[in-house]
């Protein structure tokens, strides 16, 4: 399937599986959560804002250490997941595109953004956004990790899917995270220190990695055509049968979730510096549902209530 050109990659087909594929390892998860409220310096008083918010892996059970949680996202396939799954948490949802916030100005005391700016082709406008909606000096949390691409017993087999699936000649659709810090510091936002870490051992095996490449569990497989896909899974179980005697056995994987903070400073220049974008003057976003609140909450215009 061929992704619209300038439109953002929505996760509706990857819902069922996505907690199933993505979540942490059991255990795993409330050690995780807190590690990125301290390393992010969120407290009890703390607003914040996840787009891409998708099932709330995060930020449902991220919401129980700050004031207030708002999350976003297009698809409203992965929203509904987050719905069903919410209890108690102070997690205020809605169906919207991070170009395009239905949200004030200087409001958030950090914005979350996990995996997501390599899905939006428009970034640099989605940065504008996290910008005019972030409270001025406050923390941009670029948050992520993983351990299937860089385990030494595995990476193989995805470089050669990647190979012989010709996916490493599709054209980027948004930020690489390996371009995010020089593209960043080009644009005003200035990292504040190292890259802070959770290390957590998971378990996987060949069989398991070949089969979510089958089934195209991973968004960078949508584009591929089914033939590519078969293609690029024969690499794999080539390549696995002289590297291992068993596909199904499990071998543990080291892996990491780290988050960077970043804060934006106006960039030197003989000019005035661009204003923040006012809401007022981008097209709106059409959702095909609106907010979603956590508990009792009243609406007067869109998100007004909670938002003050």
């Amino acid at each position: 399937m061929t992704q619209p050109q300038g439109q953002s990659i929505n996760f509706d087909r990857a819902a069922p599986i996505y907690d199933a594929t993505r979540g942490f390892p059991a255990g795993v998860e409330a050690d995780a959560i807190a590690f990125l409220a301290q390393a992010g310096g969120l407290t009890d008083t703390s607003r914040i804002l996840e787009i891409g918010v998708g099932t709330g892996r995060i930020s449902l059970p991220l919401s129980r250490y700050v004031g207030v949680a708002f999350g976003m996202d297009i698809s409203k396939q992965m929203l509904s997941r987050l719905i069903e799954k919410r209890s108690d948490e102070t997690l205020h949802v809605a169906q919207a595109d991070a170009t395009r916030l239905p949200l004030p100005s200087d409001h958030f005391d950090a914005v979350l953004v996990v995996h997501v700016l390599h899905l939006i082709p428009n970034w640099r406008e989605a940065l504008d956004e996290l910008r005019r909606v972030l409270k001025p000096g406050s923390a941009l949390l670029m948050a992520g990790g993983g351990g299937w691409y860089r385990d030494a017993n595995i990476a193989p087999l995805r470089e050669a899917f990647v190979e012989a699936s010709g996916q490493d000649k599709l054209s980027q659709v948004g930020l690489s995270w390996e371009d995010q810090d020089d593209e960043f510091t080009q644009l005003g936002w200035q990292r504040e220190g190292e890259r802070h870490s959770f290390h957590f051992t998971g378990m996987g095996s060949p069989a398991r990695l070949i089969a979510m490449y089958e089934n195209r569990v991973f968004s960078s497989c949508w584009p591929l055509s089914d033939a590519q896909v078969a293609a690029g899974v024969k690499a794999m179980r080539a390549l696995a049968a002289e590297r291992f005697d068993d596909l199904e056995t499990e071998f543990e994987i080291a892996s990491e979730f780290g988050v960077e903070i970043y804060r934006y400073h106006e960039l030197p220049s003989v000019s005035s510096p661009p204003p923040k974008p006012a809401a007022a003057q981008r097209k709106p976003f059409e959702p095909e549902m609106v907010l979603i609140p956590a508990g009792p909450f009243l609406m007067g215009s869109p998100l007004s209530d909670s938002l003050r």
